[in-house]
């Protein structure tokens, strides 16, 4: 993306992989106490816990993929962006906004 002249990133994440006792899985990132977070492939030592992080009860384990955002000089650009995106085996390739200069999201 960072190559061509007709798309600039916004923003990026790697992805995420979390572990968190609790309930109930929350809506949103908010109201829960994450014993585990990385940003890398979650190795089996992810899910060792010490004797203090144990609780009983329920376990979730969440993992959200990598997202790129991006703008583009115009529509036809963005529909560029997803037809390459798409074809390259990208599961999610959409645009967000089709304003001025259209934000595309990638994962």
């Amino acid at each position: 993306l960072n190559d061509r002249d007709d798309v600039v990133t916004l923003s990026s994440c790697s992805g995420r992989c979390y572990l968190w006792p609790g309930s109930t899985v929350p809506s949103k990132r908010e109201g829960i106490e994450r014993v585990r977070e990385t940003h890398d492939p979650p190795v089996d030592s992810f899910l060792d816990l010490d004797a203090g992080q144990f609780q009983e009860g329920w376990w979730w384990l969440r993992y959200e993929p990598y997202v790129i955002h991006a703008r583009c000089k115009d529509l036809q650009a963005a529909v560029e962006v997803l037809r390459v995106c798409r074809a390259g085996g990208v599961k999610e390739a959409v645009i967000l906004s089709a304003q001025n200069h259209p934000v595309v999201s990638l994962r």
